[in-house]
């Protein structure tokens, strides 16, 4: 399975090397969703930290904007009391809750060329040009989710209230064991 990696760094450069994170998050199956809306804000592709690379395949973004999108995503899944939550989720939220409260940076990192290096079409360049399209789509529904959630709005037992649609995006992710401790 191909991991993906969270950091967090008051500094970055766009060439990947010689700036310092501090470990966030390692996920094992892919990218998780919660990543996808760390990295909404702000997004810039950069050259990994992690290995000597020509092209741009990891990500760095404004790490509070993405914190707060993160934790009223959260906030509003767990408000709902969806049907696929695990025992646990609660405790979940208020974890993610704590962790990114306690972390102070200037930005967050998304490294996830072990992810690009699993696919057989596109190539990394195409997957990480997609990435971004989508990350920037997801931002906007989500933000537009918490605002009408806030408003009373989202019905997540209606099939055409756009609204919900993004609020099962966990419903097939390993939450267990989620942050980096």
């Amino acid at each position: 399975m191909a991991k993906s990696y969270l950091y967090t760094t008051d500094d970055y450069t766009a060439t990947g090397a010689g700036f310092k994170a501090q470990a966030l998050s390692e996920y094992e199956d892919g990218i998780s969703y919660l990543y996808q809306l760390m990295v909404s804000y702000d997004t810039k592709s950069i050259k990994s930290k992690q290995v000597d690379e020509k092209i741009e395949t990891a990500v760095v973004a404004d790490f509070e904007k993405g914190k707060e999108l993160v934790i009223e995503y959260l906030k509003m899944v767990r408000a709902i009391g969806l049907d696929y939550m695990e025992e646990g989720f609660e405790d979940f939220v208020d974890e993610t809750i704590a962790i990114l409260n306690a972390r102070t940076a200037k930005y967050v990192v998304l490294e996830n060329k072990e992810v690009y290096a699993l696919d057989e079409d596109g190539g990394p360049e195409t997957l990480q040009r997609e990435f971004l399209e989508i990350t920037a789509d997801d931002r906007g529904r989500v933000e537009k989710a918490i605002a009408e959630f806030k408003k009373g709005n989202v019905d997540p037992e209606n099939p055409e209230d756009e609204n919900a649609d993004y609020l099962d995006m966990l419903a097939e992710e390993d939450l267990s064991d989620f942050w980096k401790k």
